[in-house]
């Protein structure tokens, strides 16, 4: 999290503080007739959440003991959703609120300091998150040749593109300027003491990359037609920063979902300790569709064509670290951050040089930088759903459907 988004997030929690905190007086005093004719062994629990795919899995826990919406509305984003008012009135009235933690619902904190006597379940509290973008060791220096790049010429290249910091996974494109006429050759280096190695593939005064171990190196060198060394530049630090920086999107990996609902399970039980038997025998249907669904994604894996996919947000790096299936995300973790001109030109040139011949659109994210990737490399557009909200049409969906779909327009994506 960037410092702007920090004091954007602090204002924002003020802001819910003191609204919730007065709507609260009032809707409590409303309150005391309207609760009076029901008691509570008869009435189900009633649950909130943030996303569709906890609403879907508790409600399948819970069963007929539970009653569970999602406070996000159909098609909206959940990385930028703010509830209203009467929401979060809603909400302090509830029995139970389940968001999924990681930074993407971050007004929960503000629920959790004003609505007392509130279950507060966060569905990732205990899991391993990955990074908010996962790159792989490919990207760090241990592919090349290694040589000794110790030139005794001037450093008379400039290095433009150089970030202050990098998040893990980021893009690294950097461009060497020099007056000299000749040809490029880079070099990396993962820490000071290391040996420089050659960058495959990176010949022009042109470097691409991803940012994968802080404190790497990376240097240009201009060579004659003689190979012989004429100029280079200082070498430049990658600086990673991921600011606690982690993933979200936990419940798109189907044994990470099963750790939530299992968690889930445990505070349904909890809170109804005499239905803790119903919500057990759910919970064993849960988990078999969900470890169905992870052999279904490792099949696909194995048996794919490619491993590489073009999407229209950086979402789902769970599949990389699970099943070697790698997003590659044309905006980033939170769909607001648009790649520069110079990066959506890198997603274009790797697209193309991957034969990657889909472009793979969400429900509820904008289409329109996405939609240039497509025209650009004359790709086929195909659906995949992120399950953060579901569609007006898509009401009678549920976690397992929308999975499935996910599936099969994915296998169509890596093998075509």
């Amino acid at each position: 999290m960037n410092e702007t988004k920090g004091v954007y997030n602090m204002r924002r929690k003020i802001l819910f503080s003191t609204a919730l905190s007065t709507l609260l007086i009032a809707g409590a005093c409303g309150n005391e007739t309207e609760n009076g004719g029901t008691s509570d062994e008869d009435r189900p629990l009633q649950v909130y959440t943030t996303l569709f795919a906890w609403e879907s899995l508790a409600s399948e826990i819970g069963g007929e003991y539970v009653e569970v919406e999602n406070i996000v509305p159909p098609g909206s984003d959940a990385h930028s959703y703010e509830p209203t008012a009467q929401t979060m009135i809603d909400i302090s009235d509830s029995d139970a609120f389940i968001y999924n933690g990681a930074g993407i619902d971050g007004f929960a904190e503000s629920v959790e300091e004003t609505a007392d006597g509130v279950k507060m379940i966060e569905v990732s509290e205990n899991m391993t998150l990955q990074g908010g973008s996962q790159a792989s060791s490919s990207n760090a220096a241990e592919e090349g040749e290694a040589v000794d790049a110790s030139y005794d010429v001037p450093e008379d290249v400039n290095i433009e593109g150089t970030a202050d910091h990098y998040h893990t996974g980021d893009d690294v494109i950097l461009t060497a300027e020099s007056e000299e006429e000749g040809h490029w050759h880079w070099y990396a280096r993962n820490y000071e003491d290391d040996e420089w190695r050659t960058v495959p593939d990176s010949e022009g005064n042109d470097y691409t990359g991803k940012a994968a171990v802080n404190g790497q190196q990376i240097k240009a060198v201009l060579f004659d037609d003689n190979e012989e060394p004429l100029v280079q530049s200082a070498s430049v630090e990658i600086v990673i920063d991921d600011h606690g920086d982690e993933d979200p999107h936990v419940w798109l990996d189907p044994l990470l979902a099963l750790e939530g609902a299992e968690k889930i399970t445990e505070e349904f039980s909890a809170l109804m300790p005499e239905h803790k038997e119903a919500f057990a025998a759910n919970l064993e249907k849960v988990t078999n569709k969900l470890e169905g669904l992870d052999e279904q994604f490792t099949t696909l894996s194995e048996e794919a064509d490619k491993h590489q996919f073009l999407v229209s947000h950086s979402g789902y790096g769970y599949w990389n670290q699970r099943y070697g299936i790698e997003q590659i995300g044309i905006t980033g973790i939170s769909p607001n951050q648009e790649p520069s001109q110079r990066q959506l030109q890198y997603i274009i040139k790797l697209a193309e040089d991957n034969d990657l011949n889909h472009v793979m659109l969400e429900q509820n994210i904008s289409t329109k930088v996405a939609e240039v990737v497509q025209d650009e490399t004359n790709a086929e557009a195909l659906t995949i759903h992120n399950m953060e909200s579901v569609m007006e049409d898509e009401q009678d969906e549920d976690y397992f459907s929308i999975m499935q779909e996910n599936i099969t327009n994915l296998e169509a994506a890596l093998n075509e």
